[in-house]
């Protein structure tokens, strides 16, 4: 995040004397403070200081202020709670270009309330103030001045419709936000939601490596229903610690449960217009979310030289960018394609090769087809993915927003004096349809700006972090009772399906230069490919190797960082690869955020589902699968 200085007139040493001020037509008072953009649904821990954002009050003194800002579709409403160290106020403001009165031009006050502290939760809600879609912000003040303390704030999805414990837990399990955006964890993750480990299944998980246990755990727990995003989140939490078997098992596991929806044929067809759109179907994942499986086993196939898999796997990865639950489109997965040409060029396909990257630069210029004779790839990945979110009356629309550790438009990877190019933008990719930017998903259909009235433009662009999901409620804050709902919707039963994959990464960057390796053969792998789009080939799995270590000559991250995880190519091949992460998937948290809380119940409920996921715990733990 960029610390903005915001010079506007603000009011008064505290909530209470803000009225006061105003109708005493005070000087305008000037406030430093970085805002931090916000949604529904999350919890914020920072630290009121005035060292990190200020209001200068009517006596000159500095006093801690934090302001969240946010956007919200028609017809939502917000509630939110807090818990401060230090005695604080808070005010709202709702945006309102022509609003031209003090005390600051463009915006006007919604309310203004002194509060409380010694761990007390507070009500900040809107209540029913919120009723157009909008711009809005919270700020948070401390009551007297050079004052610093904690800050925990929860702001509720619009649809919740009582918080009680649940939003205790969610105070609770804040995540920090005054770090560094390339700091932190791989994932926000969330409880396993099965609460219990079959028979058997912990001597099972124990006899994994150490590293991959939690990962085993959650697939086994969540069985068929998060199948796909636990297989994915093993898979590549396996590339990063250099269990590659085990990654090729768990992508082609994920990618055979993609096919049977999404694969390009008419049994697929045909099973995607019987998908249920109900919250309790197995998780298949988004378009992006399916093409990013592909692309890493497209990686793991690169690595080992099995060039014509490795192609086979980026044209799915491609394909799966253009279609949907219920629509089509046109694909500007850019990376893709420039991967499919590099992986035809190893291969020795060079019109296979010149096609493929004439589509990616006709996409992104800056992936046009490399010169000839550099044989060595490198690839770096920053940031988090999109995060994905219920939003509008009664959770019957998904939206996605940005993480809050994204990666800044003027940061790029560098190998040696070489700065990466940005290939793909993952946030893009997640609210695009054929390039075209969607407000939000509903019934399978994406809504875009100019077809959809009642979706505003909803905080797509804006930067968000992911709360706990259903951690534990404490002691520590007590019971916090109910308050603030968004009316349901009528025509809507079930709410939407939020899941999602959550180490994936926020940008891709790629570039080509001569390396080390040695020009030979096209190897033999590359005749085993079958020559279709489909990202799974018959090729043997590669000896497991030692764990990856940084490449020689490896990228460097923003602030001078190591690569917090490396893949590289087994030695031989014709082309070489590079693979190198700014953060670690291993230290994600086990599970599928977005995952409801009575999903155990909801699927005990459904015979079908229940002896799925049945089947598929007795499958895994005797190795059939």
């Amino acid at each position: 995040m960029r610390r903005g200085v915001i010079a506007r007139a603000v009011i008064g040493t505290s909530a209470l004397t803000l009225a006061v001020a105003a109708a005493a037509q005070k000087a305008p008072e000037v406030q430093d403070i970085r805002p931090i953009p916000a949604v529904p649904g999350e919890s914020y821990l920072v630290t009121l200081d005035p060292e990190q954002g200020y209001i200068i009050g009517g006596d000159g003194m500095k006093y801690a202020a934090q302001t969240f800002s946010f956007d919200l579709m028609d017809k939502e409403n917000l509630s939110c709670s807090y818990v401060t160290e230090i005695p604080a106020s808070y005010r709202h403001w709702r945006e309102e270009p022509a609003y031209a009165k003090a005390p600051r031009p463009g915006w006007r006050m919604v309310q203004s309330y002194p509060g409380q502290a010694d761990n007390i939760i507070n009500n900040c809600s809107f209540y029913q103030t919120v009723k157009n879609a909008g711009k809005y912000e919270v700020t948070f003040v401390a009551s007297t001045p050079n004052a610093s303390g904690k800050l925990r704030v929860y702001f509720a999805n619009p649809n919740d419709t009582g918080m009680g414990d649940v939003s205790t837990a969610f105070l609770i399990n804040a995540r920090p936000v005054d770090a560094a955006v390339l700091s932190g964890p791989a994932s926000r993750g969330r409880p396993i939601f099965a609460a219990e480990l079959p028979p058997g299944g912990r001597e099972w998980v124990d006899a994994k490596p150490q590293a991959l246990r939690k990962f085993y755990s959650a697939l086994l727990r969540d069985g068929e229903y998060n199948a796909v995003a636990n297989f994915a989140k093993l898979g590549k939490a396996a590339m990063a610690a250099g269990e590659y078997m085990t990654a090729e098992w768990a992508f082609d596991q994920a990618l055979d449960r993609i096919e049977a929806i999404y694969a390009n044929d008419q049994a697929a067809k045909a099973a995607r217009s019987k998908f249920s759109t109900e919250s309790i179907k197995d998780f298949k994942g988004d378009p992006y979310e399916r093409a990013m499986a592909y692309y890493y086993r497209g990686l793991l196939y690169l690595r080992t030289g099995d060039y014509g898999n490795a192609r086979a796997s980026f044209v799915s990865a491609e394909y799966q960018d253009t279609v949907s639950e219920a629509e089509e489109f046109q694909s500007d997965f850019a990376v893709m394609n420039f991967l499919a040409g590099w992986s035809a060029r190893c291969m020795g396909s060079d019109a296979l090769a010149t096609e493929s990257f004439a589509a990616a630069a006709k996409i992104d210029a800056k992936l046009g087809e490399p010169a000839a004779g550099l044989t060595a790839l490198h690839i770096a990945e920053t940031g988090m993915g999109p995060v994905k979110l219920m939003r509008g009356s009664g959770g019957q629309m998904v939206g996605l927003v940005r993480s809050v550790d994204y990666t800044p438009e003027d940061t790029q990877p560098t190998l040696g004096a070489v700065k990466l190019a940005r290939a793909a933008d993952i946030n893009f990719q997640a609210t695009t349809r054929g390039g075209r930017k969607f407000d939000a998903i509903m019934n399978g259909k994406v809504a875009f700006k100019d077809t959809m009235g009642t979706v505003s433009d909803i905080a797509m662009t804006a930067t968000s972090l992911l709360a706990d999901q259903l951690g534990p409620a404490g002691s520590l804050l007590g019971m916090l009772g109910a308050f603030g709902s968004g009316a349901a919707s009528n025509a809507t039963k079930t709410q939407v399906d939020v899941r999602y994959w959550d180490t994936l990464p926020d940008m891709i960057f790629v570039a080509a230069d001569r390396g080390a390796a040695k020009a030979s053969a096209a190897p033999k792998a590359a005749a085993k490919a079958k020559g279709k789009a489909k990202g799974k080939g018959a090729a043997k799995a590669a000896p497991e190797p030692v764990a990856a270590k940084a490449a020689v000559g490896g990228p460097t991250f923003p602030g001078g960082a190591a690569p917090a995880v490396t893949m590289v190519s087994t030695g031989g091949q014709r082309c070489s690869l590079a693979w190198a992460a700014d953060r670690s998937p291993v230290d994600a948290r086990a599970g599928v955020p977005g995952t409801p809380q009575t999903a155990p119940q909801m699927r005990a409920k459904k015979a079908e589902a229940d002896a799925r996921d049945k089947a598929f715990r007795r499958a895994l733990m005797a190795g059939e699968i």
